[in-house]
């Protein structure tokens, strides 16, 4: 399994354009939290982080959802569309 498949929970700091909204999709899968960039400090990242990182749900979701990803797949569909395949 690589990193992408991992399931790993992510803690977005959206900043502009789609970023807040991808940062509430994320939030409302159980995959994410979000932190709003004027509420960024040391305290408040490490509280988050611990929350993602220990909480049974949200591995199981994440990983939920790394099960139904087929990136090898969705990799070399991504390299057609760029080279204009």
């Amino acid at each position: 399994m690589n990193t992408d498949q991992a399931g790993i929970p992510h803690l977005v700091v959206p900043f502009a354009h789609d970023q807040p909204d991808n940062a509430n999709q994320l939030k409302a899968l159980g995959i994410a939290e979000r932190l709003d960039p004027g509420k960024f400090t040391a305290n408040r990242v490490v509280q988050k982080l611990e929350w993602l990182l220990s909480d049974p749900l949200v591995k199981a979701r994440c990983a939920g959802y790394a099960e139904r990803v087929d990136f090898e797949k969705a990799l070399r569909e991504a390299c057609e569309v760029i080279e204009g395949g």
